[in-house]
């Protein structure tokens, strides 16, 4: 009998919110665990995206005390020798998020989708901190659209950094570039 496996494609999300699970999973590396869980993907966003913490802020939750109660449960989680690979919670909380995007009429999924997404986690150690924060599901969706009068990290798109370079030496050889470098004295 096969083994069925679930393939996650990010292909619908924004490079921030990329960058967010990505920073999920090697916080989950990091540390050892052998699930990447919506609690890392919470610990990300509350530590590393001024954004969320200012949506935060607004709803009347202290940043800092959800983000020491997250690195709490953090602690608690048991330790693998193997690399992490995400739990059906976080894949079931990344669907949300893409419902949550439909709901928006917006095409890709962002940080506030995420957000929405993460807001709704009922149980587990990462609903059972949001609940002791007093966010409730669907509590941010009304402070999520501050997110854009923060100044956010930029974060690029891969095909930008994968980008082949131009080769000057190549060019300058090729006679494209003249190749003044170096030559000061000729020049003068």
């Amino acid at each position: 009998m096969a083994e069925a496996t679930t393939k996650l494609s990010l292909a619908r999300f924004r490079p921030d919110a990329k960058a967010l699970v990505a920073g999920a999973q090697t916080l989950a590396d990091e540390r050892k665990h052998a699930e990447v869980t919506p609690l890392h993907l919470l610990f990300r966003a509350v530590d590393r995206d001024p954004g969320v913490a200012h949506v935060l802020r607004l709803a009347g939750v202290d940043p800092a005390l959800l983000g020491s109660a997250t690195e709490q449960r953090l602690a608690e989680l048991p330790a693998s020798g193997e690399e992490a690979y995400l739990s059906t919670r976080l894949l079931d909380l990344l669907e949300r998020a893409e419902r949550e995007a439909e709901r928006d009429h917006v095409e890709q999924v962002g940080v506030e989708q995420l957000l929405n997404a993460l807001s709704q986690e009922i149980g587990g150690p990462t609903g059972e901190v949001l609940e002791a924060a007093g966010i409730r599901p669907g509590s941010l969706r009304e402070y999520v659209p501050s997110l854009k009068q923060v100044p956010r990290p930029m974060v690029r798109p891969a095909s930008e950094l994968t980008a082949t370079p131009r080769d000057l030496v190549e060019l300058a050889r090729n006679g494209v570039l003249d190749p003044m470098i170096g030559r000061d004295v000729e020049l003068r």
